[in-house]
């Protein structure tokens, strides 16, 4: 059976999004990837950080990935390109 290439998935609130993306930060970080997880609301964001930065330590990616809003985030990537 052929596999689509292309997938949408929907996380509702309370279904878990934050572990979603701390698995694939995980993953991406694994890979030799640098990864910015962004999220519209400051607190949100230090709450994820803090929550998953022991398993990011124990996986040996915790320097591989950064935690932070959409305007920080966006605005350091155009300061590197300059």
């Amino acid at each position: 059976m052929a596999v689509p290439k292309n997938r949408l998935a929907e996380v509702k609130t309370g279904e878990g999004k934050s572990i979603v993306l701390a698995g694939l930060s995980i993953y991406f970080a694994l890979l030799g990837y640098d990864v910015d997880c962004c999220c519209y609301s400051e607190a949100l964001s230090k709450r994820d950080e803090l929550a998953f930065s022991n398993l990011f330590r124990l996986c040996g990616v915790d320097k591989k990935i950064k935690y932070g809003i959409f305007d920080h985030v966006i605005r350091n990537l155009l300061n590197k390109k300059s």
